[in-house]
């Protein structure tokens, strides 16, 4: 009898762990491959059901990954983070806007930050 072997779903890259700020000064970490969609989603009351309530929302934080595991990885590392450490790494962080939406912002490549994982 035949061994039946799953194949790896291949998704396209890269990948963003982010935090949002929502309307309440509340942050919500989340995982994506397309940030303006995403936050459009949440903005529009499809996205998570924690956000739906606290729109709109922005773009605080985002990180590229090279990897799906690695961007699901920070995403959990940023929920398991309090509220005051949330806060220290996006006052730390060096953000600068980008994209064609005014709430999409990503770590500065300047900063050395690039893709990951």
């Amino acid at each position: 009898m035949p061994v039946s072997r799953k194949r790896p779903i291949r998704r396209r890259g890269p990948f963003y762990a982010y935090l949002i700020r929502c309307a309440d000064n509340s942050l919500y970490a989340g995982c994506t491959n397309d940030l303006d969609k995403r936050l459009l989603l949440h903005n529009s009351g499809k996205g998570a059901k924690y956000v739906r309530g606290r729109v709109p929302a922005r773009f605080v934080y985002a990180n590229a990954y090279r990897q799906y595991r690695s961007a699901l990885r920070m995403e959990r590392t940023l929920k398991a983070m309090t509220k005051k450490q949330k806060e220290t790494l996006v006052c730390g962080s060096s953000i600068v806007s980008k994209g064609a939406l005014s709430g999409r912002a990503v770590r500065s490549p300047s900063a050395g930050v690039g893709l990951k994982g």
